[in-house]
């Protein structure tokens, strides 16, 4: 074998390997940029290790590792126990490398399935790097066989005259070989001799696409691609700011928030912790640490129906920084803007007096929504979302009027927005899909 393909393969190796560990090392001085970097990286790694390092006939799917649940709930507790102070700071690094790889990792699968607007990594039959492969397993699949003792003449002594290598041959590396043995089974099975060159590089490349879409993107678990077309962009923009976070005890907050958001979809929370959105909710005092930013909170004024004799006003406040002190059955709205409007009723005093209509009218009367109802009149614009709280903990439901419609096809979209919006101005809230 030539110096140059052992050196290679033993770059193809270590790439391949560090899919899993590549990330340990760059998270000082972060940026961007470097983000980007990482993210090509990656990549490419995963392209590298789904071609030559897939088992015989193709069907590996995508090496994953989570954060363990355990480190991750002694890691809260004692963050909790000990007033915001971590005590093992390697603990939390290594939370932050698994979340950082995953969700880097979900981010690379997301585009290279055409998830994302069409990059260099969409694997489709345009795909430069699938092309260059196959192409070059057509042409040593076609080529005349080579003298290889014909190679090892030396041409110069007695004047004789060799045969070296044609340069329209492709030589194989030994780490293409397992790779090309599988195409060819795949030529033989399909027939592709009887093939023209064009017909049989398009099989081939079908082939090599559906392994690559049904079988190594895919979460064996959920049977799903690993891609992610809600919460992606607030959790690539969050592990950004936990990276570039120095102070380790400010990093729990921000963990915080990136969970809150995969908290929405159990897929994602299943693709970054052991456990998934099961796990995350046993977590103690999980969804309520005090951001370090937060929208400031505004007490609107208290509102009483006046036909209503009992019970205290209600306060109603403006993206409340906690929920903690209030109520556990309190009504809520969220604008399209991602306001959170919450009024803290108190379902044995004043529950019936104050209802999500009442606080419409209240909002119109402060000005801060020109609406009368949560729908358009011709019901296909979502215009405030009711919600309420689930018995206590930071986490809401839509109510019926709203949740009848929010599986549709022309509101999931405008519903999945509003609720990202309202969590990204109040981390400390987890706004669900589910009906009550």
């Amino acid at each position: 074998m030539k110096i140059n393909d052992l050196i290679q393969e033993e770059i193809a190796k270590i790439q391949s390997n560090l899919i899993l560990e590549q990330v340990e090392s760059i998270l000082e001085e972060f940026s961007y940029e470097d983000y980007y970097e990482s993210y090509d990286e990656i990549a490419h790694n995963v392209l590298q290790d789904f071609l030559y390092k897939n088992n015989e006939d193709y069907t590996k799917n995508i090496p994953w590792t989570l954060v363990p649940f355990q480190l991750l709930k002694s890691t809260w507790e004692d963050w909790v126990k000990l007033n915001g102070v971590v005590r093992y700071p390697q603990n939390v690094e290594k939370i932050e490398n698994k979340l950082y790889r995953n969700i880097l990792m979900i981010s690379v699968i997301t585009e290279m399935c055409g998830h994302k607007q069409a990059g260099e990594y969409y694997m489709s039959e345009d795909n430069e790097e699938l092309n260059e492969i196959v192409d070059g397993y057509l042409t040593n699949r076609t080529q005349e066989p080579v003298d290889t003792s014909q190679l090892e003449m030396d041409f110069d002594k007695g004047g004789g005259v060799g045969n070296p290598t044609p340069d329209t041959n492709y030589y194989v590396s030994d780490w293409e070989k397992p790779l090309f043995a599988f195409l060819d089974r795949v030529y033989e099975e399909k027939g592709l001799e009887d093939y023209s060159p064009q017909d049989a590089k398009k099989e081939l490349l079908d082939v090599l696409l559906e392994k690559w879409y049904w079988k190594y993107s895919i979460d064996p678990k959920s049977g799903h691609n690993y891609i992610s077309d809600y919460g992606l962009e607030p959790l690539e923009k969050l592990l950004v700011k936990l990276v570039d976070e120095e102070d380790v005890n400010r990093k729990i907050p921000i963990i915080d928030q990136i969970l809150n958001v995969a908290h929405q979809r159990s897929d994602l929370a299943a693709w970054l912790v052991q456990g998934g959105s099961a796990a995350l909710s046993q977590l103690s005092g999980y969804g309520e640490l005090e951001p370090e930013e937060t929208v400031n909170e505004e007490l609107l004024g208290k509102y009483a129906n006046q036909w209503e004799s009992s019970g205290d006003p209600v306060e109603i406040y403006k993206n409340p920084n906690s929920i903690k002190r209030m109520n556990p059955n309190i009504r809520g709205l969220i604008d399209t803007d991602g306001n959170v409007y919450v009024a803290d009723v108190d379902r044995n005093e004043n529950f019936g007096a104050t209802t999500h209509h009442d606080m419409i009218s209240f909002l119109r009367d402060k000005g801060l929504t020109q609406h009368n109802s949560f729908l358009s009149n011709d019901y296909t614009v979502v215009q405030l979302i009711p919600i309420i709280r689930q018995g206590g903990t930071n986490r809401f439901s839509i109510t019926s009027e709203v949740g009848m419609i929010a599986g549709l096809e022309y509101a999931d979209k405008q519903v999945n927005d509003i609720l990202q919006r309202g969590m990204n101005k109040n981390p400390s809230l987890i706004l669900t899909r589910e009906v009550v």
